[in-house]
């Protein structure tokens, strides 16, 4: 419930001590709408909904900090489909979460999607990704010797999981 008036009333019938709940109930009075319920919903631990209402509140560095936070990528994703450099951002603390998970595939499709192809040959060859590895270096423009010394390494990586196999 959003409704601070029935809030405060079912408060008030229970056994508990208004000491408790007042001081809460009129900090949540003093907010707008928006921040009032962000903060009920975060209190009341529906990260989901809070992250909702702080999209609504367009306050865009919460959202960010907040999705870290509570690791609700997909959730602002989903808010930000249709705000492209707000999702380009969201879509780049995922790779990173990603990254620190050793995800490095899926970390790497990430900055790949975005077009950050930098970040993302290093993962595809950590992942032992040589097509999609090479391919990211060449759209990011690397310098030709750091080109074929990626390539040497991929070559020797390959050969090596190969030999693992046999």
């Amino acid at each position: 419930l959003y409704d601070l008036e029935v809030t405060l009333l079912v408060a008030q019938h229970s056994q508990r001590d208004p000491r408790e709940y007042m001081p809460f109930l009129q900090s949540l009075h003093a907010l707008q709408p928006l921040r009032r319920q962000f903060q009920i919903d975060n209190h009341l631990r529906h990260y989901s909904k809070a992250l909702s209402a702080l999209h609504a509140l367009s306050s865009h560095n919460e959202v960010e900090t907040y999705t870290v936070k509570h690791k609700l990528f997909t959730a602002a994703l989903t808010l930000y489909k249709y705000d492209i450099p707000h999702q380009t951002t969201i879509t780049a603390l995922y790779a990173s979460h990603l990254q620190s998970q050793s995800r490095h595939a899926d970390a790497a499709m990430a900055y790949e999607s975005i077009n950050d192809y930098t970040s993302a040959y290093p993962l595809y060859a950590l992942a032992h990704r040589w097509r999609e590895s090479l391919t990211c270096a060449q759209l990011a423009d690397l310098p030709s010797d750091q080109f074929q010394s990626l390539a040497r390494s991929l070559a020797t990586t390959c050969t090596e999981i190969g030999r693992a196999h046999v």
